[in-house]
This record gives structure tokens, sequence and C-alpha cells, in this order.
């Protein structure tokens, strides 16, 4: 599980080499081995990476006039940062791979361009727009998490901070009932942001 939730991260990051790289790989160890392994929430893992592969694979086949016996799989887009962050919404809800998922999006959204940057903070938005308060609950403890573990390490900490910053004052988690869940990590997110001088929580 720790090698899939390392390929996530890459994937989830802001480097469209990196990404496709890293979704190349995934493809080939779930489609390859899809009968050997023993992951946690591997439908899900199949949904997202084997089966949009296969039905693409099918597709070209028959524009081709090649049979469909003989149609295997294909690699898809990660190089397009905007079919990735769609595609990996659907792991945000997991409780294997959400936080290596996300940990990806907020250095992403502190990406060297603007289509990567645009493409992971509007999934992250997204996300948030239509989350309800159990949801955003867990998201904030994720962010504590990261917060927590990347405390010296200014490549995932300056991102996450900045990207707190658009999330609160865009009102995405202003729901009431999140004060409590909300209350560490904007400790955390006042001591990291002051010690750097980059954002100020009003």
């Amino acid at each position: 599980m720790a090698v899939v939730q390392l390929m996530l991260k890459q994937l989830s990051e802001k480097i469209d080499k990196v990404r496709q790289i890293a979704g190349n790989q995934l493809q080939d160890i779930l489609y390859r081995a899809k009968d050997k392994l023993d992951l946690p929430e591997k439908d899900l893992l199949f949904l997202i990476f084997v089966d949009p592969a296969i039905e693409e694979a099918k597709a070209v086949a028959a524009a081709n006039g090649v049979a469909k016996e003989k149609v295997g799989t294909c690699y898809l887009p990660w190089r397009n940062a905007d079919y990735t962050y769609k595609q990996l919404i659907a792991l945000v809800d997991s409780e294997s791979y959400a936080e290596a998922v996300l940990e990806g999006w907020v250095i992403s959204a502190g990406g060297i361009t603007e289509s990567t940057l645009r493409a992971s903070s509007n999934s992250l938005i997204q996300y948030l727009a239509q989350a309800a308060p159990k949801k955003k609950a867990r998201i904030l403890g994720l962010f504590l998490n990261i917060i927590k573990r990347n405390r010296k390490t200014d490549r995932v900490l300056v991102p996450v901070i900045t990207t707190l910053g658009t999330v609160y004052q865009g009102n995405y988690m202003s729901d009431p009932g999140l004060a409590q869940s909300a209350a560490p990590v904007l400790q955390c997110f006042r001591e990291e942001a002051r010690s750097r001088n980059i954002v100020k929580v009003p």
C-alpha cells in the first residue's frame, strides 16, 4: 500500500512528466497484477486506473478495425492536469489514500505553471464546496497531519499554508460545527505563517 500511496502523491503533484510516469506505473501495476494484489479499496483504484484505460483501448481498437479479443489497455492522459485532478477527486474520501492525494494537491496549488495551479486548486475547492461538514472536518485532520509531518520541509509546508489561506478566505471551512476540528489546524497555521511571513489569519 505504501508504494501506491507514494505514486498517488507523485501523480497529484505539479510536474507534468512526473504525473505521467506515476500514472503509467500505477496502471501497469494494477492491470498486470490485478488478480494477485491485496490492496485496500482495490475496486476504487481499478475504477480510476484500469477500467477507463480498457475502454479507451477498446475505442481505439474499434476505430482501427482490431478484434476485441486482442485489446489490452492504454495509458491515460496523466500529463493533463485537469484530467488528472478530476480523476483523483474520488480518492479524497478514501481512508487509505486521501492524505497522499491531498498532500500532492496542495504542493501543486503552489505550482510552477498556471494550468497546474488552477487545476489542483479548482479540484480541491470543488470538493470542499460540495462536502458535508463531517467530510470537511476529516480534511482538516488530514491537513493537520501533513503540517505536523512537514514542519521542516518548506517545499510542502509553504503550499499547505497558502492553500489553507485560500480555503478560509473563500469561506469553504466556515461551517459552525467545524470550530473544534479547525482549532489545532489554525494554531499550526498561525505559527508557521508568522514565522515565514506568508499569510495572516484574521
